[in-house]
């Protein structure tokens, strides 16, 4: 058996056989190594397993996820590989899979239910992902199940339909723990419900539960909705960016698919602070704006940067390609330049409006520091 990290990965053999274990090939190449998990080839580089970093009962350890079992010494292998862990536990898909289990209710309204999804809810959150993003490359639903490899593993209904789910993962580097918020989708007949915001405020509180400081997520820096949600409504920042972080197009996705890291604060006493940082525009700033977003020539680092971002991005890479890869290119010119968690860089948290036009608010590294110090991990 062999352990193999991302760019082994991609050398060692074509991850279109990553489809044996159902998990999408930019999950395997991208997102698995970011936190702090890999894959497992056989004697022959064949894949037949990932393994994730897990936080269970307040210990560290790994969870491998496998097409078929496989013995005790090669647990050991991996144990010795990662002296961190206190623990290695394995599922093989060759045997009964995933389980029904008693759904746990997290919180409801009248008329909508926050849960721990049961078996037949966790398929429907595959199915409802699929639909969210035009895309067969979908999660699988066994991933959904307790005691299992997810982090967050809840669903929305309304009634006995799962109109909603979100799904992330523990990370992990050295032994030190996050969360990693990896997806989360509601159907488009049950948006502007607060339904997004209800599932994130849950998983904060199932943070706090476990002691988690910080949950980190990616988004396209472009598309407002999501914005406004991750800045405006939860108090999220973003603390780094980076162009073309995964290699695929889908329905909502048609050109590359550049993100912010979202860092989102779990205690409540720093979350306060973050927001009423960005609580308002400085009285000095520097505007970048749409169509040519031009990198300002004098740079006065103490000011805030507003960076104008387009009206509706999704409508606009369907109808007008060609504009919207223009755009892609420009914003990437300047967010490369500017954004990031380091002296001399911005760090975006609020959407303004300005005379109709919509811009992030980005204030300079250096007066968040000390905040950014505290997010620390487990």
């Amino acid at each position: 058996m062999i352990l193999e990290d991302n760019f082994k990965v991609k050398r060692r053999f074509p991850l279109q056989t990553a489809g044996h274990l159902e998990l999408p090939t930019h999950f395997l190449e991208t997102t698995l190594p970011k936190l702090g998990g890999g894959v497992v080839l056989d004697e022959d580089g064949l894949l037949f397993g990932a393994y994730f970093p897990v936080w269970q009962d307040r210990r560290k350890g790994l969870f491998i996820r496998a097409t078929h079992s496989f013995d005790l010494p090669s647990l050991e292998i991996i144990r010795q590989n990662n002296p961190w862990v206190e623990f290695v536990d394995f599922v093989s898909l060759d045997s009964e899979g995933a389980k029904s289990f008693e759904v746990i209710v997290k919180s409801s309204t009248d008329e909508l239910r926050i849960t721990m999804p049961s078996r037949d809810d966790a398929i429907s959150a595959q199915s409802v992902h699929g639909i969210i993003w035009g895309t067969d490359a979908t999660y699988p639903f066994d991933l959904f199940q307790q005691n299992g490899v997810a982090a967050t593993r809840l669903v929305a209904k309304v009634g006995d339909l799962v109109v909603g789910f979100l799904l992330g993962f523990w990370g992990q580097s050295e032994g030190r723990f996050w969360l990693e918020s990896q997806i989360l989708g509601v159907l488009p007949e049950f948006r502007h419900r607060n339904i997004g915001k209800l599932l994130k405020l849950q998983q904060r509180e199932d943070a706090k539960s476990e002691s988690v400081n910080v949950i980190h997520w990616t988004v396209d820096p472009l598309l407002r909705i999501n914005a406004l949600l991750n800045f405006n409504g939860l108090g999220g920042i973003a603390t780094k960016f980076q162009s073309n972080h995964y290699a695929f197009v889908n329905g909502l996705n048609q050109v590359k698919a550049s993100r912010f890291t979202i860092s989102w604060a779990v205690d409540d006493v720093i979350l306060s602070k973050f927001k009423a940082e960005f609580g308002s525009v400085a009285d000095k700033y520097l505007m970048i704006e749409h169509p040519v977003w031009k990198l300002p020539t004098k740079i006065d680092r103490t000011a805030d940067l507003l960076v104008e971002i387009p009206e509706d991005w999704t409508r606009l890479q369907r109808s007008n390609l060609e504009e919207a890869l223009a755009i892609r290119e420009k914003t990437d010119v300047v967010f490369k330049a500017f954004i990031g968690a380091e002296e001399g860089l911005y760090v975006p948290g609020r959407l303004v409006d300005i005379g109709g036009r919509v811009y992030l608010i980005c204030k300079p590294f250096s007066k968040l520091k000390h905040l950014l110090n505290e997010l620390t991990y487990i």
